[in-house]
């Protein structure tokens, strides 16, 4: 845990921190969305601390704020601590004493204090690889049972496997303990149930230096009949081998969907036979299944300047397979006949129901009362496209259209009955405020509204509450 710590006060993962007498508070950038707070009171000769985390001890974060602490005692305005003067009043003795029921608690701290070790002349790498692997290893097998773990843990499993890569690259472990790592990471890879396949293969991708740790991981991957373990072979024979034939022997085995073409169309390009990557190309935009729009883009760059009619072809399947604005607007461009391709575009999306996109191109061509129109009908819903954006778009030239959507979403939320739905109530209220007071020009019309609902909902403590924020502002 404490160089974990290290690591985060290294990388500047601590922010805001705050001192107010005895009692420092600070932020930990961590793993979730919200930094972990992390609370330390200086209590005479006893330190107290807490953290947000769920891990329940001394944790990484509170390492990571000590560590800032005494880096910037300076700035802080007095000494929090001074850990030279403090430990300087012990014995040799008396601090190995004290320091050894630590090691027995602490991995991290047993691991740099190897490495310290190392810095006089003893090599202790191998204690270093069994520190982190055994714990990591422990973690895996609890994994693979469950079906996955806890956050700290996976967090605790990244780190250690970093280090441990850290350890091969140096070239600090011999060639058979890194085949015994290999091996052990591809059996959970193979087991498939850890949650972490990613992090697992790349780990191995990682510390594979030669042909014969190539080999051996194809050798490996092949007890499978899984496709994507079919297609990492592939990668290591194209990309890390550079055995051209042992490729397209593995990919030509293998052509079945429109990525498999592509795949092997890439290569050839990559190979300065574009010819042939177009013939691939072409071929998998007929047999291929699934996605197939990375194909109709390499031939619609191929044709563009050589063959209009097919150039247009592919646009066209383009925007069939992904119907987007941008698209539309690449096909119209391109078009040398924009009506018939736009009245043939508009059609299809109609068909399809893509309503958000056709709301898209309306805003992109100025037809305003259609989108007012998908703003405001019920019928048209995208999963999408959100109609808020749309609304926010036109609440200029259609404000009392605008303010009537959002009113309706208000008393939606209103009926939700929850704290968190009337902050949502109350965020819709803050968009019909600044309509009616920064288009509309007209302060007394809100008034009335919101005393209205506060009076409709009177028995409702909680939304009135939320409302303040609302008369506030």
């Amino acid at each position: 845990m404490y160089a974990k710590g290290v690591d985060y006060f290294k990388n500047g993962r601590v922010r805001n921190i705050l001192k107010m007498g005895d009692t420092v508070k600070a932020e930990v950038i961590g793993t979730m969305p919200q930094p972990y707070g992390v609370k330390i009171i200086f209590d005479g000769e006893r330190i107290r601390y807490s953290c947000s985390c769920p891990y329940g001890e001394t944790c990484k974060h509170i390492i990571a704020v000590l560590l800032a602490l005494e880096n910037r005692k300076d700035r802080l305005g007095e000494e929090v601590i001074d850990w030279k003067e403090n430990l300087s009043r012990f014995s040799k003795e008396e601090l190995i004493e004290m320091l050894i029921p630590f090691l027995h608690l602490d991995k991290d701290l047993k691991v740099t204090l190897l490495r310290g070790v190392s810095d006089k002349g003893k090599d202790t790498s191998l204690e270093t690889y069994r520190e982190y692997w055994d714990e990591t290893k422990s973690l895996l097998e609890e994994f693979q049972s469950y079906g996955g773990g806890a956050e700290e843990d996976e967090d605790t499993i990244y780190y250690n496997l970093e280090k441990i890569t850290e350890l091969f690259k140096g070239g600090k472990l011999s060639t058979e303990i890194k085949k015994e790592f290999i091996d052990s990471m591809l059996d959970y890879y193979l087991g498939g149930n850890t949650g972490l396949d990613d992090l697992l293969i790349d780990s191995v991708f990682e510390i594979a230096e030669n042909r014969e740790d190539w080999l051996h991981i194809i050798e490996r991957l092949r007890e499978t009949n899984d496709s994507w373990d079919k297609k990492l072979i592939m990668d290591i024979y194209r990309d890390h081998l550079n055995d051209k034939e042992k490729y397209l022997e593995e990919r030509m085995r293998e052509l079945e969907y429109g990525m498999d073409y592509y795949d092997l169309a890439e290569f050839y390009k990559e190979n300065g036979e574009e010819e042939k990557a177009v013939e691939i190309a072409q071929e998998g935009a007929i047999k291929g299944k699934g996605r197939k729009i990375e194909l109709y883009e390499l031939l619609f760059e191929y044709f563009k300047g050589r063959d209009y009619e097919k150039a247009l072809k592919y646009l066209r399947e383009i925007f069939q397979e992904k119907m987007s604005l941008d698209n539309y607007k690449r096909l119209i461009g391109f078009s040398g006949e924009k009506e018939r391709d736009l009245a043939w575009a508009l059609s299809l999306l109609n068909k399809r129901r893509e309503w958000g996109v056709l709301a898209q191109i309306d805003l992109h061509e100025g037809r305003y009362e259609n989108v007012l129109k998908y703003v405001m009908d019920k019928n048209y819903d995208s999963f999408f496209h959100s109609k808020e954006g749309f609304a926010e778009e036109i609440k200029d030239k259609y404000p009392l259209e605008i303010i009537k959507f959002y009113k309706e979403k208000v008393l939606r939320f209103i009926e939700q009955k929850s704290r968190r739905s009337y902050r949502e109530a109350v965020f819709y209220l803050g968009r019909i405020k600044r309509i009616y007071l920064e288009i509309l020009k007209d302060k007394v019309s809100f008034k009335k509204y919101i005393q209205e609902l506060k009076q409709q909902y009177a028995n409702r403590p909680a939304f009135l509450d939320e409302v303040k924020r609302i008369d506030n502002t």
